[in-house]
């Protein structure tokens, strides 16, 4: 029997969402913020692309065989983004790099016990003691990404293997943008989060 693993990463689209940024007023720009520092890096993935990459997975089963292809978009800082949203759209962007446990009380303020609350108590029982929260889940997420600046950290990808893969994949942040007509505008992306939205 033939065996693949799919390896993907933060989707490039939650910068409608999770990722989007916010207004600056006084200085007229949209500011991007995440928690990995000046130098870290989000392995990115277009969710059209992760789904190309599945199917070419099943199109292709000999070459597939045992594979772990690990995907991605391109590694992109904060500041990259930020300046990919100048690019794209004309109107100034800048990068803020947050400190990590600020972020998180802020990314989990509407879980009831903030980045606190387990990851699946609702169904596993607050008791059992093999859950995480979600404040531990995503601080170990952000400081890999944090240590994985310039594709030399813990997280790498073989760009030149995802080329032939999809020669015609979204290469970065700025192509990606200018595809969707991104302006950094909040909309849904994540069906979790459309279902918490239509509840209120």
């Amino acid at each position: 029997m033939n065996w693949s693993v799919l390896c993907s990463g933060p989707y490039i689209d939650m910068l409608h969402e999770v990722f989007n940024p916010h207004y600056d007023q006084a200085t007229g720009e949209q500011v991007f913020t995440l928690p990995i520092g000046e130098h870290g890096a989000m392995p990115y993935i277009v969710l059209e692309d992760l789904g190309r990459y599945g199917r070419w997975i099943f199109d292709h089963p000999t070459e597939a065989k045992g594979l772990n292809l690990e995907i991605a978009t391109c590694h992109a800082t904060g500041g990259e983004v930020a300046a990919a949203y100048t690019a794209a759209t004309g109107k100034p962007a800048r990068y803020d790099a947050a400190e990590l446990d600020e972020y998180m009380r802020a990314m989990w303020a509407h879980l009831p016990q903030g980045p606190d609350t387990l990851i699946g108590a609702d169904f596993a029982g607050p008791n059992d003691k093999t859950l995480q929260t979600w404040g531990a889940d995503f601080t170990a997420w952000f400081e890999i990404y944090r240590s994985s600046g310039g594709n030399k950290g813990i997280v790498q990808r073989d760009y030149a293997l995802l080329d032939k893969i999809l020669p015609d994949r979204i290469r970065s942040v700025e192509e990606w943008m200018r595809k969707v007509g991104f302006t950094g505008e909040k909309k849904s992306v994540l069906k979790g989060q459309e279902d918490r939205a239509s509840k209120k």
